[in-house]
């Protein structure tokens, strides 16, 4: 099998080095535990944008989000990772509009800060590597270990499954790149949220080089999440990714 690198910069990005487990004393704390603490992970973050969130108008919301407000339900209605959710306000809770779970809590804190703090600006179709977002170096081993790991073991060696996913649920809003042109086995583009899209990549290991995955951000996702919180999203794509494929295994 011939490597799909072109040059000795794409073979470095193709194989980074392996980061170290999570958790550790050498690498930064999991999303939200290194502010607020093991103990509060959930709690304070909710606590805390509560006020602020009943505080805010729907109409406000949904025009710096682009997130549909549905009146007869009172509240926001959106696909996060291909699955569907609603958001209550002005008392926030969030619930599956579909069979599968509610969400986690780590979703909850997402959407909250986002729904209180984020904006949607139109896609610029420059992409970006984790570490370009600022303050990244404080959460960059938390993202390879959650995402960027998790991609790999899962899904190198299923890149069908992956495709079968992707291609079979609407919410992800998925289009194939032509493989060849992103020099690596599997290509798409799709999106995390309403509005919000990213590029996943990978590459089977060969003779030469280890399986890898990249997951590329559209420049404008700066404004909606923070290093943090993009960590999360990564994060909660895999999970849904890995959802979705024993769903279908399973029927």
């Amino acid at each position: 099998m011939t490597s799909s690198a072109s040059s000795p910069e794409e073979a470095q990005a193709k194989a980074p080095k392996a980061p170290k487990a999570p958790n550790t004393p050498n690498t930064p704390q999991a999303p939200y535990q290194a502010v607020l603490g093991q103990k509060n992970i959930t709690s304070r973050p909710l606590e805390y944008y509560q006020p602020i969130y009943q505080g805010l108008q729907p109409a406000a919301i949904s025009e710096r989000t682009g997130l549909e407000f549905d009146t007869a339900a009172a509240a926001f209605v959106f696909t996060l990772a291909g699955l569907d959710y609603q958001a209550t306000w002005p008392n926030f809770t969030m619930a599956s509009r579909g069979k599968h779970p509610d969400g986690s809590d780590y979703e909850r804190i997402l959407m909250l800060r986002y729904l209180c703090e984020g904006q949607l600006a139109p896609a610029t179709g420059k992409e970006l590597h984790y570490r370009d977002m600022q303050m990244a170096n404080f959460y960059e081993q938390n993202f390879n270990g959650r995402v960027i790991r998790r991609l790999v073991g899962s899904f190198a060696q299923d890149l069908d499954g992956l495709s079968a996913v992707l291609d079979g649920n609407a919410g992800f809003k998925a289009q194939p790149l032509p493989a060849a042109e992103a020099k690596c086995d599997l290509a798409y583009r799709l999106e995390v949220l309403d509005g919000l899209p990213v590029s996943l990549r990978l590459w089977r290991a060969d003779e030469e080089f280890a399986a890898a995955a990249q997951l590329l951000f559209d420049e404008s996702l700066r404004l909606a999440f923070s290093a943090e919180d993009l960590s999360v999203v990564g994060g909660i794509l895999v999970d849904h990714l890995l959802y979705l494929r024993r769903l279908a295994q399973a029927e």
